[in-house]
């Protein structure tokens, strides 16, 4: 999973946390889920992989607050860095209206957020988009 995070790809992380969250919550957690424990979920997830600063709500200087940003402890290794912005909807809210509508916003903020600092001057960013419903992962979009 992690290898394939270096290489530019984010799915199988986003995959494996919605899945452990969908084994290890019960109903009573997800009446209570928000888009900040998911928040916390990436974050816990990613603390096994020691070549990766995780930061939660970066600030975009005056742009906003992206949500994750995960880049490589060593800057010159290639590896890819990520500038993540989730949507977190309750199941019932999870039309697909809803969710398409969440994904431009989300590509409106990544485009902000990534063209001033921190981001901008982190090499080799992906922006990514992620819609979470309930604890399923609906759908993932590259900017």
């Amino acid at each position: 999973m992690f290898q394939k995070l270096e290489a530019g790809e984010i799915e199988p992380l986003l995959v494996f946390v919605s899945e452990r969250l969908q084994k290890s919550c019960g109903l009573h957690v997800l009446t209570h889920f928000s888009e900040t424990a998911l928040q916390v979920a990436l974050k816990f997830a990613m603390l096994t992989n020691s070549d990766y600063e995780v930061t939660l709500e970066d600030e975009a200087r005056g742009r906003g607050f992206c949500d994750l940003l995960l880049r490589p402890k060593n800057p010159t290794s290639g590896a890819a860095a990520y500038l993540l912005e989730l949507k977190y909807f309750k199941r019932s809210d999870a039309s697909e209206e809803n969710i398409a509508h969440a994904l431009e916003a989300s590509k409106s903020q990544l485009l902000r957020y990534g063209a001033v600092e921190p981001a901008a001057a982190i090499e080799n960013l992906r922006k990514v988009a992620a819609v979470f419903a309930g604890l399923q992962l609906c759908r993932v979009a590259k900017v």
